[in-house]
């Protein structure tokens, strides 16, 4: 449990120190609509998982107790009871098929395809996250997916700020 809790720390740290990143980046790129689709999409897509971090919560009950925390029964009804996994892994592959389309660069490319890895068999990987899984491992793994979305924004929007700059990766 105690690792569960010291990797939710440290997804969290970084997290937000890719959200500063990003939110630099986009103040630099507000102009372009074309990379707006990108971050607002990202931002949805965070917004969501919190969402669904929340519901897991409070299904495990409201408080933050070993016992909640290790609550096997929340992820499983959320997840799958809820449907909230396919919905997560349909706004991710959505997501990755964006970010590719706005990726000019094949190591690039290469990078967001293997970020989202996990979306080539969703179901394989929706047991693996999700299924008996105590609910600080679900909020764990959804804080990582979440870091994923984040990430990958991040090296889009990257991406084109230097290229405007004429700073090519």
């Amino acid at each position: 449990m105690e690792d569960f809790k010291t990797v939710e720390k440290s997804l969290d740290k970084t997290n937000r120190n890719i959200a500063d990143a990003n939110n630099q980046l986009s103040v630099a790129l507000q102009n372009d609509s074309a990379l707006s689709a990108i971050k607002h999409k990202a931002d949805g897509i965070v917004s969501y998982i919190e969402t669904v971090k929340d519901r897991i919560k409070q299904v495990a009950g409201s408080n933050d107790s070993d016992e909640a925390m290790m609550n096997l029964a929340a992820s499983n009804k959320v997840m799958f009871g809820e449907k909230k996994v396919d919905t997560i892994f349909s706004l991710l592959k959505n997501f990755q098929s964006l970010a590719l389309l706005k990726c000019k660069d094949d190591s690039l490319k290469a990078n967001v395809s293997l970020i989202f890895e996990y979306l080539k068999d969703t179901k394989k990987q929706a047991a693996l996250f999700f299924k008996d899984t105590p609910a600080v491992g679900a909020l764990t793994m959804l804080s990582k997916l979440g870091n994923d979305v984040k990430n990958v924004k991040n090296i889009v929007l990257t991406y084109y700020v230097r290229k405007n700059t004429n700073n090519e990766f």
